[in-house]
Formats: C-alpha cells, structure tokens, sequence
C-alpha cells in the first residue's frame, strides 16, 4: 500500500471496496488523490467488465466458401465508465489496441493493431482451405485512462483490460460449377 493510500481512506464504490486506511485527518494533495485513484484502477483492469469487441464476418449469414477471402473486423469503439472516488467523479476511458484473430481452423492467430473495416475497404481477410464449421474468436487488449473531476487531465492506467469475443459459427463450404446444357 503506498503512502498515500496509508493517508486516505478510500469509500466503497461500484468497483469493489477500498482499503481500509486509518484516516489521519489530513486533507490530500492533488498527488496523493491521483496516485491513490490510479493505483486502484490499475488494479481493477484486470478484472474490470468491459464489453468484448464482436467479431463481424462478411459475407454474412454464417456460410462462407471454402478457397474464397472472408472479411474479418471489429467495432474498435472506446469504452467510458464513470463513479466517485475520494469525492471526485472518475471517468475511466478504455481503448481496443491489439486484436488476436483466431479463425477457427487451426490456422495461426493473426495479431494486429488494425480493427479491419467492412468491404470494399477490407484490410483482414482470412482464407479457409477446407469445409467444416469453424467458431472464430477475438481478443481485444485494452489500455486505459482515467478522467478525476477538480484535478483535470488525463492519466494513464498501468496494465491492460482482456476480452474475448466468440463469434458465431460459420460453416465453411465446397462448391463446385457444374455446367448443364440447355439450361
């Protein structure tokens, strides 16, 4: 616990409680309400709810051809939260950074700092070489930063929040032309 977290009793809040500190009476510094609000919201990137970013596949309908691209992106929207702690409102503001596209076939995980975009501006396509139903997945890293009403500016949150989104399946399939005469 730092000194500052020591000097300032932290009341429950929607995140969970705070440390129970002996409060010795003295009145905070800027500082110490940073440091002290910082270090819990580091500690709650961890484990902190934040809406997974959806895996979009196009064409859509859940059918794709085996042999032919398929469009992968993402909604990289930023995400706010807002409470009070030591009597100041907090926003706390998390942004997607890195996806890890797992196509679902056994394929290496492609990492990247791009959400991809719809087509015909597509930048992640994935290419399945045989039929079957695959179940693509996204893991979005998120970084964070943290708003305190009075004090003003943004500070960095140390650490990264994770999810995973876990598409719907998407059957993978074989067409053949077949030409029929007369028709």
């Amino acid at each position: 616990m730092s000194d500052a977290e020591r000097r300032i009793c932290i009341p429950d809040f929607d995140f969970g409680e705070g440390p129970e500190v002996e409060d010795l009476g003295e009145q905070p510094s800027e500082v110490d309400i940073v440091e002290v609000i910082l270090a819990r919201m580091e500690r709650e990137m961890a484990s902190f709810t934040i809406a997974p970013a959806p895996v979009i596949v196009q064409p859509a309908g859940g059918e794709v051809l085996v042999g032919m691209y398929t469009i992968f992106y993402t909604d990289p929207a930023v995400q706010r939260f807002s409470t009070t702690l030591l009597d100041h409102g907090v926003v706390l503001e998390v942004e997607p950074v890195l996806y890890e596209w797992d196509f679902g076939d056994g394929s290496e995980v492609f990492v990247t700092s791009d959400p991809g975009r719809a087509y015909p501006q597509h930048t992640i396509t994935h290419t399945y070489t045989t039929s079957g139903t695959v179940a693509p997945e996204l893991t979005t890293r998120w970084v964070g930063r943290v708003w305190i009403e009075g004090i003003g500016g943004w500070f960095a949150v140390r650490g990264q929040g994770v999810t995973l989104d876990q598409g719907d399946p998407v059957e993978a399939v074989s067409k053949q032309n077949r030409l029929v005469p007369g028709v």
